[in-house]
């Protein structure tokens, strides 16, 4: 709700630290370390560590208090940032590995049913509408691979009222900015 710029870039930071060292892996003796659920209860976790500004007017007893918006901003932005899949170029760390992230994403989702997927659809939203014009197509690819490797592993669940909204566009023949 009220996080200052400082709270955000530490979230953020503290995310990225958390994806690179708890990073799934299997031992030299063949035992895994670590997986995309255990890492999303990591992310999680962090959440405790930060609390939102008071606020006399607001009553609620929200546990999270709007942190899922920033924990989902920051892993779709990994996500747009990832190297292109099939450019040949090989990923610089892992959480610049688009699965894994993706992976990640989901089981956060599997985690907290009742706050990541409704912060999940306001971010692609505000993407779509506000940043997808000026994105690179590399990015777009990266947000297409994500949404469709999202949808495909939630039984294509999204709101009815976003696909409305977006169908008028679909349904045209105008060419693409591809």
């Amino acid at each position: 709700k009220s996080y200052s710029l400082g709270d955000r870039f530490f979230l953020a930071d503290a995310i990225r630290d958390v994806l690179m060292c708890h990073r799934p892996m299997v031992s030299d003796a063949g035992a895994d370390r670590n997986n995309a659920k255990e890492v999303a209860d990591q992310i999680w976790a962090i959440s405790h560590l930060l609390v939102a500004a008071p606020d006399s007017n607001d009553m609620t007893d929200a546990s999270s208090k709007g942190i899922e918006y920033g924990i989902i901003e920051t892993i779709l932005s990994l996500i747009v940032q990832c190297t292109p899949q099939g450019s040949g170029i090989p990923s610089s760390s892992p959480i610049n590995q688009h699965v894994y992230l993706s992976r990640v994403l989901l089981e956060l989702t599997k985690l907290k049913p009742s706050l990541i997927p409704q912060a999940i659809v306001l971010a692609v939203s505000g993407l779509f509408e506000d940043f997808l014009p000026s994105m690179t197509p590399a990015a777009r690819d990266n947000l297409g691979h994500w949404l469709s490797f999202h949808l495909t592993n939630t039984e294509y669940q999204w709101p009815k009222s976003y696909w409305e909204h977006w169908a008028q566009y679909a349904a045209t023949n105008q060419r693409s900015s591809r």
